[in-house]
């Protein structure tokens, strides 16, 4: 992702997490693509997601602390 300061806004849906990055091209992709429990990536409406499945309000808490 590019570290914690490159994120500028994180949420999250029903199963993706949601972020909004200050320079998208620090993030690998193919390295995101292969995290344990990552199912997909999508670049959407200025927003970077990851698609972590029903697990995302877990995952959105651990990230958060």
């Amino acid at each position: 992702m590019g570290g914690s300061g490159n994120v500028k806004n994180l949420t999250h849906c029903m199963t993706r997490l949601r972020f909004v990055l200050k320079d998208e091209s620090k993030a690998n992709d193919e390295t995101i693509k292969n995290w344990d429990g990552v199912m997909g990536l999508r670049k959407q409406g200025g927003q970077y997601q990851i698609i972590v499945g029903n697990n995302v309000s877990k995952t959105y808490a651990e990230l958060m602390e």
